[in-house]
C-alpha cells in the first residue's frame, strides 16, 4: 500500500496542472480502498492507495470522458497523471462534485425517485456511448458470471426451500438469453452515488467499466427498486427486465443471511439484498414481466 501524501505533495501536483494551490487540503470522507481521496478547492485529487487496483485507475481514464460527452452526471475529469514525480503512484484530478454518498446517507430520502434517476442515467449511457478511442485495451471486460455457480456456492446458507425457489428461479429466467451489448458501469452501487438536496448527483467510479449486456449495469441495485430504474432507462423489454433480476438474484444470494449494516441503511448489502428481492416479489408488476418470476417465496 502507497503511504498517504502530504498537504504539499497534493499543492504541488495542483501546481504542475496549473490549477490552484493556495487552498486547503482535506481528505474526503468517502475514502475508499484504492485511492487515496484529497479534497483541495475547486478539485479532487485521487491518488493510487493499492498498487493491485492500478488497472482501475487506467480503465477510469478512458471511461470517464467518453460517459461525460455523452451528458452523465458525472465528474469532469481534469487530469490523468501517470509519471510518479510528486507521488510514487498514479494520480487523477476531477472537478469535485456537491453531495453526499448515498451508501452513507442516513436522513430520509426517495429512493424510488433516486433509483429512477439512476435509471434515466443509465440509458444516457447506454444510447449515447457508442464507441470509445481505446488503443491500449484499457477497458474492463464486464460479464454477469455463472448464477447457478452461485448458488451451489451460497447453498450452505440456504434453506432448503430456498435453493429450490433459487433453482427454480435461475431455470426460468436463464430461458432470457443474453441481450443487446453496450457500455456498462459494473459497479454501479449507493457507494458510488451522489446525492443532492433528495436528487442523485453525479455517479463515481469507472473503473471497472466496459463493453458488456446492458442488464449488468442494474444487477447492484435493491432489486425493489428495479421497476423504477427500468421506466427510467426507458423501453425496457421483458427479456431485459428477466436478465436484470437474474443479476439481481445472484447478488442477492451471495449475501443471503449475512449481517445487515446496520449504520449505512442505504447500503445493499447483507440480508438487506434479499429481503429487497423479495420486496419485488410483493409488487404489482407488468403480466409480462411477471411471466419471468417464480411464485414468491414462502417464509
Amino acid at each position: 500500500m502507497l503511504a498517504a501524501p502530504s498537504d504539499d505533495q497534493v499543492r504541488a501536483i495542483l501546481r504542475k496542472h496549473g490549477l490552484p494551490d493556495e487552498v486547503v487540503v482535506e481528505r474526503s470522507a468517502h475514502e475508499g480502498s484504492v485511492n487515496h481521496v484529497r479534497m483541495a478547492g475547486d478539485y479532487c485529487v485521487r491518488l493510487l492507495k493499492e498498487p493491485n487496483y492500478a488497472s482501475d485507475i487506467w480503465t477510469e481514464s478512458v471511461a470517464a470522458p467518453a460517459v461525460r460527452a455523452s451528458g452523465v452526471k458525472t465528474p469532469e475529469l481534469i487530469a490523468f497523471d501517470p509519471a510518479a514525480d510528486h507521488f510514487p503512484g498514479l494520480v487523477t484530478i476531477y472537478r469535485r462534485e456537491t453531495g453526499d454518498v448515498l451508501g452513507q446517507f442516513r436522513a430520509p430520502v426517495d429512493l424510488a425517485g433516486i433509483y429512477r434517476e439512476l435509471g434515466e442515467q443509465i440509458g444516457i449511457w447506454h444510447r449515447g456511448v457508442r464507441r470509445i478511442e481505446d488503443p491500449l485495451d484499457r477497458l474492463d471486460k464486464p460479464e454477469l458470471g455463472s448464477i447457478r455457480q452461485g448458488l451451489v456456492r451460497n447453498s450452505v446458507r440456504m434453506s432448503q426451500a430456498e435453493i429450490q425457489w433459487a433453482d427454480n428461479q435461475i431455470s426460468r429466467l436463464e430461458a432470457a438469453g443474453p441481450g443487446p451489448r453496450g457500455f456498462v458501469h459494473w459497479d454501479l452501487h449507493a457507494h458510488n452515488v451522489l446525492i443532492s438536496s433528495g436528487r442523485l448527483s453525479s455517479i463515481l467510479d469507472w473503473g471497472d467499466s466496459g463493453w458488456g449486456d446492458a442488464a449488468i449495469n442494474f444487477h447492484c441495485l435493491p432489486a425493489q427498486y428495479l421497476p423504477e430504474a427500468l421506466d427510467g432507462f426507458g423501453d425496457p423489454t421483458p427479456e431485459l427486465f428477466a436478465r436484470c433480476l437474474l443479476g439481481v438474484l445472484g447478488y442477492a444470494m451471495n449475501d443471503i443471511h449475512r449481517p445487515d449494516d446496520t449504520l449505512q441503511p442505504y447500503r445493499n448489502s447483507g440480508h438487506r439484498r434479499w429481503r429487497s428481492l423479495q420486496a419485488l416479489y410483493q409488487r404489482d408488476l407488468p403480466p409480462e414481466w411477471r411471466r419471468w418470476m417464480s411464485p414468491q417465496l414462502q417464509t
